[in-house]
Order: structure tokens, then sequence, then C-alpha cells
């Protein structure tokens, strides 16, 4: 699906007519290469069709050219036609191409075999022929490096371009050497090349490799090429026996750690089948090369790729401060790095049939040590009739079909903001994409796109010689965007779902330049209408009737860096203002306000959102410079003035004398609000200490001695009011993300708590307030640490399934205060001490919920041990994996299921857990350490000995087969 609307207008057009050309592209400073059939290489200015220099003569007919930035130079691919043999091909690269007009004979020379003479200091009109031994079918060149890729049918051959000093004279000369030769299972009739990264399309088929400098083992070169073989297209590959697999001994010295035999072939995370590797042929004194598939994919049965329409992207991060992860020396990485290699984030790979177009992005591309790349299919795209060319922008894909050019927007750009920065607000990369524009062209045969002109060649009658070029200045992303925007506008009342998308699309079209390296630097014209954008997508969500979408607007105006004060200025009004203003003054990271402006958006909240006023209060937001010095009369007079419902008021009231007590110091006499609050709004004062806490505002440490000071009274209801709303605080700080810390003394007092919660002592009816729904302590689940897996085996959770133990906490507070133990029990938080004191409470309340499981986890092995395998053997064995680390803890571990088995029923478990732990063992340790482990008991266990004799003897044989393979 896509959307189809007239927005992408042509800022101008130039018509020229030229000779019939056989291939185009960009140069430089709005350069246009124009190769035609006399032999002519036109070089015109793209933006008049002017001759910018006279023409120079190729030795051939250039069939297809390109030109590179990186040695400033343009490659032609040459056919020679014969009478009496087949045609043949060659390719020839014209350096100081701008001297040509000195009228000088034109140099010539072989490529990485002929140097020039002393003479040629002075640059004039110079041709490089690279040798070849078999018809020439592509070329590309690296815009970045310089390289060159050359396609003769299967083979694709990559050059480095590479400066070198002449020997006599010590200028400097351009020169092209052989880096990797590859042989992939398919004839080649496109190629593209950026860094690395060789793009292969043929008749039916694409792939995308990476190729990769090997680091250099021993000497520097090898004296013969290097032959890589490719395995089997469909994976398999055949392991020959080998003798010394037949007369291999186990070898108890071995260590006991266990090697596993991976698969074959890995499958890679791609989109499609990453294919056939190539077969590489590396010449003797270069660096080792190696490729990786990242990209295959094949037409189905009677469809084909479309020549012409293959587009490589590279998306470089902007550097403000240099290159700072891409300096290199020349010739790093086997030549195929640029100095800017370090930048490079992704690519996108865009090819197409005659109906659909798929666009996949490739990334992450750096740092180096990251994780792999991959592809990802990020769109495909269908059109109005059979495609027949393609060139891309950085925001716009343009495709020439039989209707004419049709522009559209691309969703790559999409995935890769989410991939590099994951909290940047960007429109869902699955949306349907738009069609801007359709222009009527016919018999168009070339296309090309650079400097801000979409250039198109198109053929005249079958009897002319002529063609038309057809240069179309395409609208900057400022023009497009302000024609996006304003079409969103239309759209507001009416269809706001298509006022959203546009609004979107016209911040998208110019993020990729402003984000990447696609063009020239932006400028502040470009940053400002970028934050504008951000920003009008930030209001259309205030202003929506739908509360969906009001959350949504906060990260669409931090992006835009818009201020409080400018929100209340454009959305006065608007349904989403307060859900704005709650937001933002609750941020820790916000920007201090100034009093006039926090006065004016507090006065918003208690009008428009009372119950939210005392939150924003206790938050530790931009509001800490207001509170700074605290203006208590302002304050007060705000809140009288405000019609504020009696439960609203009391909480705002309170939640602003509780910062006036903050900011005057720790005095008894200034903590007097905190008692209010805990009596007045224990779960809003709980909430906002959370917060105030994971802010740093202040400490945990600070606010735990708080409420641990306010609980040491001999009031009993006041101090065990202090010590839920401590528990609260806790609780909901570990939610929201925040590390426990060693806090013995609030430690000792959540166990305390926990174990009262065990027996149902508190919080009695009617004793305390209730902390409100707003957390649900049943689906906190295992807060302080991961409770053991044994513990869902012991009650009161044996053989429950998660969802049913879910309910169960829901309905019986007891087991979240068991679940909330047994998770702080599983970390390193409580002391021995704590412990000790479990114990002892376990033992003078039996009835305790969880009762077994507690004091398990409260003992030492050797009585953990015994006490689950005499009661629960299938729990026994799963505390012995957990917790036994050394030959005598897994004895101890032994020993105790052997004792249980013989004073237990003969269907009591133990027998299976015992041989259960048996086979464990023999699998994981090797058999010296098992003869530690059995001790005076091996004669009875020899079975287990032998299986470990065997399992030790296949980890050996698995480690020759993965050595030798």
């Amino acid at each position: 699906m896509v959307h189809v609307i007239d927005a992408h207008h042509f800022g101008g057009q130039q018509v020229v007519t030229i000779d019939h050309p056989l291939s185009i592209t960009t140069g430089p400073d709005n350069i246009l290469f124009v190769a035609t059939a006399d032999h002519s290489l036109h070089i015109l200015d793209i933006t008049t069709g002017e001759p910018v220099k006279p023409p120079f003569s190729t030795v051939d007919a250039a069939v297809s050219i390109c030109y590179s930035q990186y040695g400033d130079y343009v490659a032609a691919l040459e056919a020679k036609e014969a009478r009496n043999s087949p045609d043949f091909s060659y390719i020839r690269v014209y350096r100081h191409w701008s001297q040509q007009e000195r009228a000088q004979p034109m140099r010539a020379r072989i490529a990485a075999r002929v140097t020039p003479p002393s003479s040629g200091a002075d640059p004039t009109l110079e041709m490089i022929e690279v040798p070849i031994n078999e018809h020439a079918t592509a070329i590309a060149c690296c815009q970045r490096t310089g390289n060159l890729a050359v396609a003769c049918g299967s083979l694709v051959t990559v050059h480095q371009f590479v400066l070198k000093a002449h020997d006599i004279s010590k200028f400097q000369f351009g020169d092209l050497e052989e880096v990797v030769q590859l042989e992939l299972p398919f004839e080649v009739t496109e190629l593209a090349l950026c860094e690395e990264l060789l793009l292969c399309a043929g008749a039916d088929r694409l792939q995308l490799l990476r190729l990769r400098a090997e680091p250099a083992a021993g000497a520097s070169g090898s004296e013969r090429p290097r032959t890589e073989d490719p395995p089997e297209e469909d994976g398999e590959e055949d392991l020959e026996e080998d003798d010394d697999l037949q007369i291999m001994t186990w070898d108890p010295a071995l260590p006991a750690a266990r090697l596993t035999l991976p698969a074959l072939h890995r499958p890679l995370p791609t989109a499609a089948d990453a294919g056939p590797a190539p077969r590489l042929l590396v010449p003797a004194g270069r660096p080792q090369i190696s490729a990786e598939s990242l990209l295959y994919w094949r037409e189905p049965d009677g469809e084909s790729l479309v020549g012409g329409a293959l587009c490589l992207t590279p998306f470089y991060q902007r550097a403000e401060t240099g290159l700072t992860n891409g300096q290199r020396e020349s010739g790093a990485a086997g030549g195929l790095h640029s100095a800017e290699r370090g930048l490079l984030s992704a690519v996108s790979v865009f090819f197409s049939s005659s109906h659909e177009g798929r666009l996949y992005l490739v990334a992450p591309l750096r740092p180096a040590d990251g994780p792999p790349a991959y592809a990802a299919l990020v769109g495909s795209h269908s059109y109005t009739s059979p495609l027949l060319l393609a060139a891309r922008e950085a925001h716009m894909l343009h495709a020439v079909t039989h209707t004419g050019l049709e522009s559209y927007t691309v969703r790559d750009t999409r995935r890769l903001s989410r991939l590099e920065r994951p909290t940047e607000p960007c429109p869902d990369p699955a949306e349907a994409g738009f069609l801007l524009g359709i222009r009527p062209f016919v018999n168009v045969t070339h296309m090309c796109v650079g400097d801000g002109v979409l250039v198109l060649a198109a053929s005249g009658p079958e009897d002319s010689d002529s063609a038309t070029l057809y240069l179309l200045r395409l609208p900057p992303p400022e023009e497009l965007y302000a024609e996006c925007a304003r079409l969103g506008g239309t759209h507001g009342h009416h269809a706001p779902a298509m006022c959203q998308a546009l609004l979107e699309e016209a911040h998208m079209v110019l993020r990729p330049a402003v984000r990447w390296q696609l063009g020239r630097p932006p400028s502040d014209r470009l940053i400002a209408e970028y934050n504008s954008s951000a920003a009008n997508v930030g209001y259309y969500l205030l202003r929506s009737s739908s509360e969906q979408d009001w959350p949504r607007a906060t990260p669409w105006l931090q992006l835009a860096a818009t201020s409080v004060e400018d929100v209340l200025t454009q959305c006065a009004e608007a349904p989403g203002l307060e859900s704005y203003l709650s937001s933002a003054l609750s941020a820790a990271d916000g920007p201090p306000l100034s009093y006039q402006t926090a006065n004016q958006a507090l006065s918003v909240l208690s009008f428009r959102a009372p119950d939210a006023l005392a939150g924003v209060l206790l938050a530790a937001g931009p509001l800490v410079e207001f509170r700074a010095e605290p203006p208590l009369e302002a304050l007060e007079q705000l809140l009288e003035e405000t019609e504020l419902s009696e439960p609203a008021a009391q909480a705002a009231r309170l939640a602003a004398l509780l910062l006036l007590a903050r900011t005057g110091g720790g005095t008894a006499e200034r903590r007097a609000p905190l008692a209010l609050l805990a009596d007045g709004r224990p779960d809003l004062l709980a909430a906002g200490l959370a917060a105030l806490a994971a802010a740093g505002r202040p400490p945990l440490a600070e606010l735990t001695g708080l409420l641990l000071e306010a609980a040491d009274t001999s009031d009993r209801r006041a101090a065990l009011r202090y010590e839920l709303l401590l528990r609260d605080v806790l609780e909901r700080h570990l939610q929201a993300g925040g590390r426990p810390q060693r806090a013995g003394q609030a430690v000792t007092l959540l166990v305390r708590m926990y174990l009262g919660g065990t027996v149902g002592a508190f919080p009695p009816a009617g004793a305390a307030p209730a902390t409100g729904p707003a957390l649900e302590r049943h689906r906190l689940g295992a807060l302080y640490g991961p409770r053991a897996a044994w513990l869902n085996l012991v009650p009161p959770f044996a053989g429950r399934a998660p969802a049913q133990i879910l309910a169960d906490m829901e309905a019986d507070p007891r087991l979240v205060d068991l679940v909330m133990l047994q998770s702080l029990l599983c970390s390193d938080l409580p002391s021995a001490e704590d412990r000790r004191h479990i114990r002892e409470f376990l033992s003078a309340h039996p009835s305790a919920v969880g009762h077994d499981a507690l004091l398990a986890l409260c003992s030492e092995l050797a009585d953990a041990a015994a006490l689950l395998a005499e009661k629960y053997p299938e729990a026994a064995l799963e505390h012995a994996k957990e917790r036994c680390r050394s030959p005598s803890d897994w004895r101890t571990a032994v020993q105790a299921l052997s004792a249980a088995q013989q004073t237990a029923e003969p269907d009591g478990g133990q027998q299976g857990a015992l041989a259960a732990l048996l086979d464990h063992l023999a699998s994981t340790v090797p058999p010296d350490q098992l003869r530690l482990v059995l001790a005076e008991r091996a004669d009875q266990h020899g079975a287990a000995l032998l299986r470990c004799h065997n399992v030790q003897r296949a980890d050996v044989v698995r480690a020759e087969v993965m050595r030798m393979a």
C-alpha cells in the first residue's frame, strides 16, 4: 500500500540535445560526464547542460562509465568492434581529465606494470589500462577509497587505487593494484562498491559481500596465490575419515571443560539466505582476504532483475570533531577502507524486478568490534507500471516506469534511526510510504542523480542519432518538507491520521541531511527546519483528541529542544497539555525553569490536572531551581487560589511542604510534613520518594535513613506506617530499574516485615492506611534477585504453573511476602545475622507459609540437602545442581539422597532423584573428580563412572574433529 499525494515539484528543468549517449555519470562540482558513440566523453554543467570543458576522446566507445571522487578519475568499460573476431572490451581509467584542454598528447600506460616517465610530473590527460583476460560486463568504483571493481562474467576483481612516488623524480602518481579476485556462481551484469562492501547483481540474483583483510601470520606474503574453495550451496560438507581418529585414546589429564560440536553452518540473521560463499584468489604479496556474504537474493522462476535499478547507498555519521574512529594509514585493512570508514553506520541496498522493488538495510557497520552486521528488509515498492530504471537520493527513490517518472519516500532511514538511537522518536518503518509525484517521460534510456539534479537521457526516433538530456532540479529537503507539512495541515480536521503521517514524513525528509553525510553540511536554516519539524509533530500530538497520542508528544518536543515556555505559548488550549507538563516537570534531566514559567505551569496543572500537581511537586525535575529557595508564600497563595477538591488540595499542600522541609535541612521540625503525608497519602508519598531516589535527590541511603529514623518511635502504629512506607519505596525503586544497595538496617527491616507477612501479621485490617493499587506487588516477582528454580518444587508452589502462582499471589498477600523474601534470600543482601533470625522465627512459627523453602534457603548446605532429600527429592536434585560447586559439595548432596533413600518408602522418589543426580555428574565432571564425589560408594555406582569415561572420550573425539575440520 502507498499513499499518493502531489508534493514533489521540480524547481527547474533544462533540456539539452546531444549525440546518442552510451553512458552517463555525475562528477565533482556540478559536473556531468556523458559518453557518446563517437568515442567522446563530454563534460557538462549538470544544472545548465552547457559544456564546462571540451570533450576528450576515449580509445574505444565507452559503454559504461563511473567517476571516483577519491583519485579524481573516470573509469570506462570500452567495447571494440571486430570484423573477423568476437567483440572485446577494455577497462581504461582517465586521470587529469580537467587538464585535457592543454592540447598535449594523452599519456598511456598499463596499471601496476608501467610507471609514467620521470617527466610526467606535469599533469596532463592520462589513460591507465587495467589488464583483463575476459570480456568485461560491469564496472564500479568507490567514492571514498577510489577502488575499482571489474566484472568479467562470473569473475569480479577489486583493484586498489594507490598513490606512489616515482623512483627518480619522486613525484606522486596514481595507480591501480589488484587486491582480490572472486568467482561467483552467476554471471555479474551490475556492480556497486562502497568501502569493503561489494554488491554484485546478475540476471536473476544478487549478492552483497563484505571483504575483510586477514591479519598477516608469519611472512608478509605467500609465494603463490591463495585459493579459498567455497562450501557446497546446500551447506553440506564431507568429512573424510582420518586414521588418527581410530587410534586416539582417552587422556585423563585433559581439562574438565566440555566441548560442544557446533553446527557446520550457522544461520545468519538475514532476511534472505546468505547464499554460497565466493571462491577467492589473492595475488602474491597482498594481505589475505576473506569474504562474508551479508545478503543473497534470487528471483522466483521466470522473474529477472531490472538492469539500471541497482542502488547502494552509504550512511556516514557526521563527525563534528574530526575522524575519531576512522583515521588510518595508507594501505590499512588491505586497502579496502577509507579514512572515514569508522563513521560508516550502514548501507542500504535497493534492487527490483519489473513489478516489485526491495529495499534492505545492512547494519550495524560500526564500530569494528560491535555486533555482526545483518541485512533486514525494510520496505518493498510497487509501481504504476513495469519498472525501467531507478536512482536514489537519501530521502527519495526515483523510478522510471512505462508511465513516467515516479518519486517515492523510503523507509531505511527510519529503521537506521531506531537502530542508532532507540530512545529517539521515529515513525514506524512498517507504515505505508508515499508516492509524492508522477511526471510523464518516454524513451528514457539512462538515469543518474547528483548535486541536486536528476538527469534523464531519452532517445529520439529510431532514425535519429541524437538524444535528449533532461536536467531536473530536485527540490531541496527544506522545500519538500515545507510542501509535505503544508499538505499535512490541510488534512488536519477531516483526515487526522493522514495529517500525522505527512508531518512525520516531512520530518524524515530532513533527518538524513542532518544526521548523515549524504551531501553538503547542513545549513543553519536546515537545522532550524529540522527542529521545527519535530516540534510540529509534538504540537500535533498534544492537540489530538485521542488520549493515546499525548504521551508520544514529549519525545518529539525533546528532540526539537522545545522549552516548556514555548509549549505553553503554542498549545495553551491543547487537550494534552497537562500530560506534557506532568512529564516535562517530572523529568530529572530537564533544564531548570524560571519562576514565572514554573508558576504558569503549576497554575495550569492546578486547574486542569489537580491530582497530578502533587506528583510533579514531589518529582525531581526542572522545578529544582524553583525549589532551591522555595517561596512558601507564593506556593501557599497558588494552592489557596486553586479550586481543588479536598483530597487533591491536601496532597498538593503536603507535597509543597515536603519540598520546603527538604530544602531547609534535616531537623525534626523541618521533617514534620513527612508525617502528614504518610498519614494522608502514603501511596503518593511512596511514589514520590521512589522518584526522588531514582534521581539521586536525595540519595536512596539518605531516604532510607530518614524513614528508619522516623520509624524509631514508641508509637507502634506510627512505626508500622513508616516501615510499610520504606518497604514500598524500596520496592518501587527496584521496580523502576534501581539497583539494590547494602543498607544493612533497611534489609533487616525488610526481612522482619516479609517474615511477618508470611504469617499474616500485617498490615492488619485498620491498623495502617492502604498503600493504594498503583503498585501491584504480586507482579513484581524476583525483585531483589532471581529466585532459585527448585523453590517452585516446594510447597506452596509445588505443581503450580507460573500463571497459577501469579493468581495465587494476587489472592493471598502472604504469598507475595513469601516470594519477596525468597528473592531477597537468593541475593547477597541479607547478612548471616538476618539468616539466623529467619531460622529462629521459623522454629517458633512452624505454620508459616513456605516454611521448608525458607528454612532450606537459610541453612547450611548439609542441613538444606538433608531436609529437601527427605521431603522433596525432586527439589533436592535441582538444589544440588544450583548450589554445589566443589567435589565436597556434590558428595554432601549424594550422601543426603542416599541416606534418605534408605529410610524412605520405595515410591518416595529418592531413588529416581539419586539416579538423575549421578547421571548429571557423569556428564559434567571428569572421572577423577567423580571418584572424589563418590568416595567410599564408588563400588556401588560403577555405572556412573563408566558413563563418565565414555562421555570424556566422546569429547576428545569431538575436539579432534573440530581441530581437523
